[in-house]
């Protein structure tokens, strides 16, 4: 691991961390520590971050890498049963990601619910209202056979 990426990673400066992360699995795309390290940082960046759509990128940024990876590293029984291990892993991120995406859509639509419901009650109350008010105005006809005379 690189004494940057490290400096900035416990710095708490992500976007560093990042770039220097990326740099170095981009200059050795077999390496396995380099790819590792990256990995791993976009992983848990995928799965930290408060926003989702950040979150979704990170693993993006991770999926992208592995397929990277995978092309490029000298591949033996070993390195291919790790990779199914990290995909494996990756998936699991994404699962939990598209069921979080799934609850806070839930969540959302119940309060657009909640605040059509509230709004239809007020509408539905205002028409009662009105149809007081009219009836308190409206009088007899003086051409209304019944009434007038």
């Amino acid at each position: 691991m690189s004494n940057l990426f490290e400096k900035y990673r416990s710095a708490g400066n992500d976007e560093a961390a990042l770039m220097v992360a990326n740099n170095e699995f981009n200059k050795a795309p077999g390496d396995k520590a380099a790819f590792e390290q990256y990995f791993s940082f976009v992983c848990s960046l995928g799965t930290s971050l408060p926003s989702l759509l950040d979150r979704q990128a990170a693993l993006d940024k991770a999926a992208v890498a592995l397929e990277y990876f995978k092309e490029n590293a000298e591949l033996d029984e070993k390195l291919v049963e790790w990779i199914l291990a990290k995909q494996t892993s990756l998936e699991d991120c994404y699962e939990a990601l598209a069921r979080e995406d799934n609850e806070l859509m839930k969540k959302q639509a119940l309060d657009v619910e909640n605040e059509n419901n509230t709004v239809l009650k007020r509408l539905f109350d205002l028409r009662d209202e009105l149809q007081e008010v009219c009836l308190l105005y409206t009088s007899p006809s003086p051409r209304d056979p019944k009434t007038s005379r």
